[in-house]
């Protein structure tokens, strides 16, 4: 009981937390857009390629043309991140590895949770 959680606790806790890398690199998201393939819901939709890298990463997008002011697309993309960010371990076990480029698609500012429904959904849909 007591020693068994020391123990635990012990084993534990040196494990590296979760991470997840940043989706910057041009080369990599011109291999997304070419070979990617694309799953969509109502407000968001994600380009994916799974592979054996063993790394997540992951990138936001908001189109220009549907959000001109940049404060907004901003907005937007602080609150996908959050998402992903907040459920780490969620997406993480949930999804294999590989890159992940989730694309908002709606041309209405929506909430977080709704963004975040769409987001898990579209997860387990992989």
């Amino acid at each position: 009981t007591l020693i068994e959680e020391i123990m635990f606790f012990l084993e534990n806790r040196f494990l590296k937390p979760h991470k997840i890398y940043k989706l910057k690199s041009k080369d990599y998201l011109n291999r997304l857009f070419a070979l990617g393939t694309f799953q969509k819901n109502k407000l968001v939709g994600v380009r994916f390629i799974k592979n054996s890298i063993d790394r997540h990463y992951f990138g936001v997008s908001v189109s220009k043309s549907s959000f001109p002011k940049a404060v907004d697309r901003n907005k937007i993309k602080r609150r996908m991140r959050s998402c992903y960010t907040q459920n780490i371990s969620f997406f993480i076990n949930s999804l294999p590895f590989g890159f992940y480029l989730f694309i908002y698609l709606s041309n209405e500012m929506s909430s977080r949770v709704s963004v975040l429904e769409d987001m898990k959904y579209l997860v387990k849909k992989i």
